[in-house]
């Protein structure tokens, strides 16, 4: 099997359904077209979400290079995360 490299032209559809490419492109040449999705914006509430998973992750790593006192049992430690979760879906 043979992999064959050819140049990759990207070009935005008109108004009339044209597309525009280089003039080295050979007329008769077989060409691909690909819709490439627009990217969506991040919502506010994605936004939030992850600034809470990065302030909460940059706390772990501070508790871990610093600890104080008994660590938290597991259960202490899902029901925690449980109200953690609640609080967050409210």
């Amino acid at each position: 099997m043979t992999i064959e490299l050819t140049p990759t032209y990207i070009a935005t559809v008109r108004s009339d359904h044209t597309i525009v490419l280089p003039e080295e492109m050979p007329v008769g040449a077989k060409v691909m077209v690909i819709v490439v999705p627009e990217e969506k914006p991040v919502s506010e509430n994605e936004a939030a979400r992850k600034a809470r998973f990065e302030a909460t992750l940059t706390a772990l790593k501070a508790a871990m290079e610093n600890p104080i006192g008994d660590l938290p049992t597991d259960g202490e430690l899902e029901g925690l995360v449980g109200r953690v979760r609640k609080t967050a879906s409210d």
